[in-house]
């Protein structure tokens, strides 16, 4: 919340755009949900044998986040520094209340203090920079007008 009114988002109300990025976020979780219930197959924690095929895979899967992101940044129309702003916090906002706002929330009840909530926190934070950063990535890989020139090269090769 800090983040969105501390940037031109909230001075210009695009709200609009985060929620749809969010909203964006969930329906890839459901999808890479669904993915790795019905193709992978139940791995034994005590299998010693590494399986190429099976890593590239889930790798193919990890990578529904990016075309969810290719997505949304295309479908909203607004200006390009907005659009990565938007949809970075967006996609950043879903992940930290799906992933570390619903676990704080059942597990803040117990008797004892336990720092894994602190260092979820602290990975949230970093993680909003990190959205954002990838967000931008992708606008400039997929969807910028601009031609890789030699200046935004080395950007997209990190």
């Amino acid at each position: 919340i800090v983040t969105y009114y501390s940037t031109i988002l909230g001075e210009e109300g695009l709200n609009r755009v985060c929620i749809r990025a969010g909203w964006t976020y969930v329906f890839c979780q459901i999808c890479k949900l669904i993915i790795v219930a019905m193709i992978f197959p139940e791995r034994d924690e005590n299998a010693t044998e590494y399986s190429l095929v099976d890593d590239i895979l889930h790798q193919a899967v990890l990578a529904i986040d990016v075309v969810g992101l290719v997505y949304i940044v295309r479908r909203v129309r607004v200006d390009a520094l907005k659009k990565v702003l938007g949809c970075g916090l967006g996609f950043a906002g879903a992940e930290a209340i799906l992933s570390r706002f619903l676990p704080l929330w059942f597990e803040a009840r117990e008797s004892e203090f336990t720092w894994k909530h602190i260092i979820a926190s602290l990975d949230s934070n970093v993680s909003i920079v990190w959205m954002i950063s990838i967000t931008a990535l992708v606008f400039l890989a997929f969807c910028s007008r601009a031609k890789a020139t030699t200046v935004n090269k080395p950007v997209l090769v990190l």
